[in-house]
């Protein structure tokens, strides 16, 4: 069997092989606060092992810190654990909560660390605890500064947050065959420049099989001084027809990416086989499916590329991060693929707003033209950058919605994670999507608009689905995001603002009006409500980055259902249901 699977040599300086997620974590770098927990439909269990001997707390907040977080406290006295539900409305002292909504199971204090275990209702009907759902949860913790169990202030060493998943199925990893063979792709050596954003692309050989293989996981593989910087690494599939070995025949495979260097036919490679983002761990695919190789229809190489975000302008910085693929010849039922929907083009966000909505669009003309039978949504990873706050998958048919894919209201975009799907979402020919990001550009002053570096916007689902259909990319922009017309009767007419040059672009538009203090709250409206109401641009690829239609061939309007907002999530609902049937 032909076959270059052979672990690469990954150079001197450490990676860390980040583990996959599951019901434990360390909530701090000296890994002091270590907590397991477990879930049924209605509670969760948290255990807390903890290197202290006085008070230590727990929290869940809606932002990191204690302002409005929902806090337990606890401890070992005398020989008996005690627990307390507290609350914070602001930085300081938490006030007891009237109503105590968790309950010990069992406390001890051993060679300096104290263990305790408790368990509370993901809803409690309390208005002064959080609702544990399923998005990502900021988990804050404290330590008594001193090893007493007199409660008192913390000091800035003794406390932290982490961001976690709860509630999530996350990285569960199925058993891996005998036969399996293993590949890293890794950068070498590297240069992480002293600036803000480096997308960095370099081709990568794709493994040569005689016989098909399935790829069953991926893991990343991450310097450890470099945690904090590299953000993303997507590796594409590239179909170009080309000779495999025509590029590798050049010294120079590896380029910024989407930059002049880059070789036009490198376009072709949009097609993700792995995605990774700062915060998760591995992925595997469901054992009845994996991405397939060693067939006619497989990549014909690989580019891989790395995102790295170095606000704080570091220098002298070199990196070998990557991904390690693990592949099986004994084949499973399903070839899998991932397919990205959303949309990057057209996102525009005045500064200084709270919570602004953009909506992606996958059409279902698109979905009907590149999908000859069902699919299966098997898991989910969305992706936007620095000001998203939440995001939203919905599926539409027949002009109806029929679910939530995936949803989290309080995404973080350093905690960005692979989620499994404990039930798989059938996906028809003609079904639509629509993903939902929230933005918070309180605090900028510059408009925010779609693109690469992380202080751009994304706004992204990348579905892991199963039988592999030939849709690759669905996107979607506003119309006046590519139509100079257009453009200028959104000003004129939606925003009552006429200051335009005719040959100014839209974007230099957005940023005279930010410059003239233009954006009321009446403006914003408008921008928001265009984003969604007015015809858009739709783009269609397949998995070989063929367009289908591409940017400015095709528009649609968008569903009439797709135009009404996002419903608040009905808890006092739940709590009144509850109560009616005795709960």
């Amino acid at each position: 069997m032909k076959c270059y699977l052979i672990i690469l040599l990954l150079g001197v300086l450490p990676l860390t092989l980040a583990a996959a997620p599951g019901q434990n974590a360390y909530l701090d770098a000296a890994e002091k606060f270590y907590i397991e927990w477990d879930y049924s439909d209605t509670n969760i269990t948290i255990l807390c092992r903890v290197k202290t001997t006085g008070w230590f707390g727990i929290g869940f907040s809606p932002n990191g810190g204690m302002a409005g977080a929902d806090i337990i406290t606890a401890g070992v006295r005398d020989g008996k654990p005690y627990l307390q539900d507290r609350h914070s409305e602001r930085n300081g002292y938490p006030s007891v909560d009237k109503s105590q909504d968790v309950h010990l199971i069992s406390g001890s204090e051993s060679d300096g660390v104290t263990t305790i275990k408790f368990t509370r209702k993901h809803n409690t009907c309390d208005d002064e605890d959080m609702v544990i759902g399923t998005d990502t949860l900021r988990v804050i913790h404290a330590i008594s500064p001193d090893g007493s169990d007199d409660l008192k202030y913390h000091t800035a060493t003794n406390r932290g947050t982490k961001s976690l998943y709860l509630r999530q199925k996350v990285g569960t990893e199925n058993k891996i065959p005998d036969n399996a063979l293993v590949m890293d792709i890794t950068v070498q050596n590297i240069d992480i420049p002293a600036f803000h954003t480096r997308y960095y692309c370099e081709l990568k050989r794709v493994p040569e099989f005689d016989v098909k293989h399935h790829l069953i996981k991926v893991e990343p593989l991450i310097q450890e001084e470099n945690l904090g910087i590299v953000h993303h690494i997507i590796i594409y599939g590239c179909f170009d027809g080309k000779d495999r070995d025509h590029y590798f025949k050049k010294q120079q495979t590896g380029y910024d990416c989407y930059e002049g260097n880059m070789p036009d036919d490198l376009e072709k490679c949009r097609s993700p086989v792995v995605t990774w983002a700062i915060g998760g761990g591995e992925m595997n695919y469901p054992p009845e499916a994996g991405y397939p190789f060693g067939e006619s229809a497989s990549p014909d190489y690989f580019m891989m590329e790395v995102h790295y975000d170095n606000p704080q302008l570091l220098t002298g910085r070199k990196d070998n991060s990557g991904i390690r693929m693990t592949f099986t010849p004994t084949l499973r039922p399903y070839d899998a693929a991932i397919v990205a929907v959303g949309g990057i083009h057209g996102i525009t966000v005045p500064p200084g707003v709270e919570d602004f909505q953009y909506h992606g669009i996958c059409t279902g003309e698109c979905s009907g033209k590149l999908m000859k039978e069902p699919t299966k949504i098997v898991g989910s990873y969305l992706h936007a950058h620095l000001a998203a706050r939440g995001i939203t998958a919905r599926q539409f048919r027949n002009g109806q919605e029929v679910q939530v894919i995936d949803e989290d209201r309080h995404y973080d975009f350093n905690y960005q994670q692979y989620k499994e799907f404990s039930t798989p979402i059938e996906f028809l020919p003609g079904d639509s999507m629509q993903i939902t990001c929230h933005y918070d550009t309180r605090g900028r002053t510059n408009m925010t608009f779609g693109g690469l570096p992380s202080d751009n916007e994304m706004c992204i689902a990348f579905l892991t689905v199963y039988p592999a259909p030939e849709l690759n990319e669905c996107y979607s922009a506003p119309g006046w995001a590519g139509d100079w017309n257009v453009a200028k009767n959104f000003f004129n007419k939606a925003l009552g603002y006429n200051n335009i040059p005719k040959p100014e672009w839209f974007m230099q538009s957005m940023n005279r009006l930010t410059g003239e203090n233009g954006w009321t709250d009446a403006r914003i409206k408008a921008l928001e409500e265009a984003q969604l109401n007015q015809r858009q641009y739709d783009l269609c690829t397949d998995k070989k980055r063929n367009f289908v239609w591409g940017w400015g061939q095709k528009t649609f309007d968008p569903a009439p259902a797709m135009r009404t907002p996002l419903p608040d999530r009905d808890y006092n609902g739940q709590c009144k249901k509850d109560a009616v049937i005795g709960k």
